[in-house]
């Protein structure tokens, strides 16, 4: 009997082994996982047609829980068209389809969680076709730039062939001779790459030259241009009389998190434009840099891009070596890479713009710097943060006490005496202690003191509010000084909540988070002397005219932006206009009629209309004033004009139920007439290889100075066009008040199918 059990366990035993690579592996513990072996395709081999299937093994005894695949596009490799597959499997196919004689690197992660485990490297292919020897052209330089300063000894020269074929590889000249005398440096590819370093390390504070040929066989094709370059890993002496001078820039998310489809916020976010959901074109602190975005250069006007490319580094930093001269600096976002990075949106720096190439023009001076040649970029969605908001009041602290005083037995109401023996108010609002109006309030970015962020002004009840902001530290101050707006409303008085010591300024530091509302930054002020009653005042409730006379047959002197305040110096007979004064560089003076500032040469008087704004103060000392003569009207000719046109988001798709990105297009614009605006209205049409589309005329609307309509793209697309991509196709036309019509420049955005 026991001989029968042991046959059966040996029988069993056989039948484990014998069918043990049918069990699946154990998944493995991260530190158990190891570097898979990468298969197909081989090394530097040609792929041709794509797209590969790329494969691998596991030399382990487990499985990681998934594999990452890195695919990338050369000669930059900054790319990402990878993706991921199960623990068990061991193949993957690109789901994007591969450029035509391009370079492309591999390697393949395992994972366990969120945990990698180790990489045994990339591996190389190209995707064909091959050149024919009798069909070559000139490389086209790349990196290092022309004239750059490189501080590493063995740099990557890197370069492009401007054809849809591959040579077979590449002969380099690396030489500190420009005439290649001296050939000890120079060397090959050996295959179709377009980058290649130096065999040993290079000299510092040398000059190098480069050029480039295709070769295949003995067959060698043209020379690229000769580029230089100097090694300068230390502080090196200088090459003489210096020539060059440098250009710098960034590249960033131009950041205005305002969705088009919605109304716009009034004022707009810092960091957005007044006239429509976009980046404003400037860099601010809280605007990201964009890394390895490739930037060109070139001698000349634009679009001149023969002086090489440098890759902006991880701040959206970069910056070229030339010399004295003019030169085209550009950013295309298409070039290979940039157009992972430059996903559905538009430039807004150097302009607003829905081009494929933003570009700037420079003139570089021996020794100069030209700074600040960036490039925004604001995409049509974004998930970050959400914006916030800073408002308090600013208010009369009651005490009635004048510091002239003795300080008395009982203090009145609202008073305190501190340690030191001064009396001043309480610090704490009371019931029926009123707001200041007219005060600006500043805010400043991070510790305090800090201004020039942005700036709110208190309206009647003392109220101010900051205009939508990102999350951060900002400094909100109130800053009096010695003359000013502020000093003719406050002084002679005091702070008594959050006192600064200052010299009559007070500032708070506060912390915004993501879509926080902070309410009750509020800043307490004792006056000195009781104010009297307010003089008479004007607060523009939206952005108007100043003329010579009450009428609008009168010349244009000024135009006055919404909230600001002026001071009322008369009034028609029917109150219909006002006339007022603006202190010279010094915005709304005084509450107390005592402080009001004697009228100067260079103030500024006007005439408003009244139902521009609000009268506040005491209006019983506002005088009937004649109006000067009506001057004889011009007829208006002229037809209205039109600035600050944009259409976003760039792209937009068709049809509507696709999940590739918007559908809705929004056209905003600002357009002015001395007659008035009777209509403006949208003319727009789509158009791709296979069809053109009918005009259609949209209706535009107006709201806080600005025109805006929006078209539902992706239903009207999909009914006039079958597929493929293509263009909307616009233009404005306005016809003024007085019968004349104008039509602005045409323009277009990209319009994509979504397959």
């Amino acid at each position: 009997m026991m001989r029968k059990w042991i046959v059966i366990a040996l029988a069993f035993w056989g039948l484990l082994v014998l069918g043990g690579c049918y069990l699946p592996s154990p998944t493995c513990d991260p530190d158990e996982m190891v570097a898979p072996v990468l298969q197909s395709p081989a090394m530097w081999s040609l792929v041709d047609p794509p797209p590969p299937v790329l494969s691998w093994s596991n030399p382990g005894s487990c499985n990681p829980e998934k594999y990452r695949i890195r695919l990338t596009t050369g000669p930059f490799f900054t790319d990402d068209l990878g993706g991921e597959v199960s623990g068990a499997t061991t193949s993957w196919t690109p789901s994007t389809p591969l450029q035509p004689a391009a370079e492309y690197a591999w390697a393949v992660n395992p994972l366990v969680g969120s945990t990698a485990g180790p990489v045994a490297g990339f591996s190389y292919f190209f995707t064909g076709p091959m050149c024919y020897p009798g069909t070559f052209v000139a490389p086209v330089l790349l990196q290092p730039a022309n004239g750059a300063v490189v501080n590493e000894y063995s740099p990557t020269l890197i370069w492009d062939y401007p054809d849809d074929c591959l040579p077979a590889g590449y002969a380099v000249h690396l030489s500190t001779d420009p005439s290649f005398s001296d050939m000890s440096l120079s060397g090959g590819t050996g295959n179709p790459s377009t980058r290649w370093g130096p065999g040993h390390n290079l000299i510092d504070c040398t000059r190098y030259y480069w050029r480039v040929a295709p070769i295949t066989g003995t067959t060698l094709g043209p020379f690229s241009e000769t580029f230089t370059f100097r090694v300068e890993t230390t502080a090196c002496p200088p090459e003489g009389t210096s020539t060059t001078g440098m250009i710098r820039g960034k590249v960033f998310h131009d950041v205005c998190n305002v969705p088009a489809s919605r109304p716009l916020p009034d004022p707009m976010p810092v960091g957005c434009r007044e006239d429509a959901p976009l980046g404003d074109g400037v860099w601010q602190w809280f605007d990201p840099g964009l890394a390895n975005v490739v930037v060109r250069l070139g001698s000349g006007p634009c679009p001149a891009v023969d002086r090489g490319a440098v890759l902006t580094d991880a701040s959206g930093n970069f910056y070229f070596f030339a010399e004295a001269g003019h030169y085209c600096v550009s950013v295309d976002r298409l070039d290979s890479g940039n157009e992972a990075i430059f996903t559905s949106g538009q430039w807004t720096a150097p302009s607003v713009s829905g081009e494929q190439v933003a570009s700037w023009e420079v003139d570089v001076t021996a020794g100069g710097t030209v700074d600040n040649v960036h490039f925004g970029w604001d995409y049509s969605s974004w998930s970050g943060w959400e914006y916030g908001t800073i408002s308090g009041v600013v208010w009369h602290d009651l005490c009635a006490f004048d510091p002239a005083d003795p300080v008395p037995s009982v203090l009145p109401t609202g008073c305190v005496v501190t340690s030191a023996g001064v009396v001043h108010a309480d610090g704490v609002r009371q019931e029926g202690e009123p707001g200041i109006p007219g005060v600006a309030v500043s805010l400043g970015r991070g510790p305090c003191p800090s201004a020039g962020l942005a700036e709110a002004v208190t309206d009647e009840t003392g109220t101010y509010v900051m205009p939508p902001l990102p999350p951060g530290e900002y400094c909100v101050s109130v800053i009096v000084g010695e003359y000013g707006s502020n000093y003719d409303i406050l002084m002679p008085g005091s702070w008594t909540l959050v006192p600064s010591g200052h010299e009559g300024s007070t500032f708070r530091a506060v912390t915004l988070a993501s879509g926080e509302n902070l309410t009750g930054q509020d800043f307490g002020w004792d006056y000195d002397h009781l104010p009297l009653s307010l003089p008479p005042y004007f607060k523009f409730d939206v952005s108007a005219f100043c003329r010579r006379g009450p009428d609008k047959a009168f010349d244009i002197m000024t135009a006055l932006e919404k909230n600001q305040m002026v001071l009322i110096e008369g009034k028609t007979l029917d109150a219909a206009w006002f006339y007022v004064r603006l202190p010279a560089g010094r915005g709304l003076s005084a509450l107390d009629p005592a402080r009001v500032p004697t009228p100067a040469s260079n103030d500024l008087f006007c005439w408003v209309a009244a139902n521009t704004g609000t009268a506040s103060g005491d209006l019983t000392l506002i005088p009937v004033l004649a109006s000067p003569p009506t001057p004889t009207p011009v007829p208006d000719r002229a037809g209205p004009s039109f600035s600050r046109i944009a259409a976003s988001p760039d792209p937009v798709y068709y049809p509507a139920g696709g999940q590739c990105g918007p559908v809705d297009l929004t056209v905003t614009a600002q357009v002015e007439d001395v007659s008035g605006i009777e209509t403006v209205n949208l003319v727009y049409r789509y158009k791709n290889s296979q069809q053109t589309g009918a005009w259609h005329t949209r209706a535009m609307t107006i709201a806080s100075g600005v025109y805006r309509v929006v078209i539902h793209v992706g239903e009207e697309a999909a009914r006039e066009l079958k597929a493929g991509d293509g263009a909307v196709e616009y233009y404005l036309v306005a016809t003024d008040k007085a019968g004349n019509q104008s039509r602005s420049s045409p323009s277009s955005v990209s319009l994509l199918y979504c397959r």
